[in-house]
Parts: C-alpha cells; structure tokens; sequence
C-alpha cells in the first residue's frame, strides 16, 4: 500500500510539472516542449501499467503528436490525472444476479 502510495505522489510532482510546463510553454518559453513530452512518456508508462486507458489513450495521442498540437491536448491529460488523484477513477462493474428460487409464481 505504501509503494501505491508513493506513486500517487510521484503522479501529483508530474501534474503539477505538466502544469507548470503548459504556462511556460505558452509564454514562449525555450524547450518546454521536450520537458513535457519526457513526462507524457513517463505517464504513458505508468498510465500502461495501471490500465489507465482514458490517459493511455491521451498520452499516446500525445507522443504522436506535432509540436502545434501538443498544447491543444495536455489539458485533456491534466484533467484525466486530477480526476484519478481526486479518487474519480471509480470502476465499472456489471454484476449478474441469478434468481434460484424453485418458488413458481401464480
């Protein structure tokens, strides 16, 4: 539970660096957009091993991505990871609910 822990940490230093690099990135910063997709291949890495597929997904789009675009998707990924922090990751189950009652209605 610790080492879980830990990696959410690690998940929130990467949120916040992502965050950071978007505003430097915007203001014109030089080689921001290296630093952020260092951190998208990270995230793809542990997005993966998770079975994450909404930041999976985000993340591949973005290591595929032109530079140009690149700023038009990492909100998309900064949301999905708040949304994981801030515990919204709920799963989806389908349940079957069998009835073996022998009882015969009339």
């Amino acid at each position: 539970m610790e080492r879980e822990s830990q990696s959410f940490e690690d998940l929130k230093v990467r949120i916040a660096a992502l965050e950071a690099l978007r505003k430097d990135a915007q203001l014109g910063s030089p080689d921001t957009l290296s630093s952020i997709r260092r951190i998208v291949l990270s995230l793809d890495r542990f997005a993966a091993e998770r079975s994450w597929l909404e930041v999976s997904a985000i993340t591949h789009k973005l290591t595929k991505s032109p530079d140009a675009e690149i700023l038009l998707i990492l909100p998309k990924l900064i949301i999905e990871l708040h949304k994981i922090t801030l515990g919204d990751n709920t799963e989806k189950f389908v349940i079957l609910i069998v009835d073996d009652d022998k009882e015969i209605s009339g």
